[in-house]
């Protein structure tokens, strides 16, 4: 699939091609991050987002172009955390809280884009209490953690969301 959107121009894709070439690219990026061809997965992060970008710029911003930004800066900040850039990290990592928030502007019936943000959000905050400690931080995890736990308790008790309210917790 990779291969057939890179044959075609950008400029030529409409909407729904840009946001499928954004994920592809995505997604052989976090296959790269896996395989530890780190410089080839954030070359990949940077290319996905710039396609989601221009799906956003084209249209009224259409939701899953929002997610596919958001998910090129969730990966972006991973890489670089995950090789000490912290300072790079915590920029995709505001970015992606950012977009996350932007998803619920567009569509706040959606617990999805809800927990989207939580997720940005916590990744945020460990992000934080590793290179600044406690304080804030803590605030910022916490917050995280009492609205996964309402989410939950709300109805919505999904497998994963159980697992990242587990995975928050443990952070605090």
């Amino acid at each position: 699939a990779l291969r057939l959107l890179e044959a075609q121009p950008s400029s030529a894709m409409d909407v729904d091609e840009l946001i499928n070439y954004s994920r592809a690219l995505r997604i052989r990026g976090e296959v790269m991050s896996m395989q530890g061809k780190n410089q080839q997965a954030v070359t990949l992060f940077k290319r996905a987002e710039e396609m989601a970008r221009r799906a956003i710029e084209t249209n009224h911003a259409p939701e899953s172009a929002i997610f596919e930004s958001a998910q090129s800066y969730y990966w972006l900040g991973f890489q670089y955390r995950k090789h000490g850039d912290l300072k790079g990290a915590m920029t995709e990592w505001k970015r992606y809280l950012s977009e996350s928030e932007r998803l619920i502007q567009a569509n706040v019936a959606n617990p999805d884009w809800r927990m989207e943000n939580l997720l940005a959000s916590t990744n945020l905050g460990t992000l934080e209490l590793q290179e600044f400690g406690c304080g804030a931080a803590q605030d910022r995890l916490k917050s995280s953690l009492f609205k996964m736990k309402h989410m939950i308790d709300n109805g919505n008790k999904r497998l994963s969301w159980q697992y990242h309210w587990l995975v928050t917790r443990s952070w605090v």
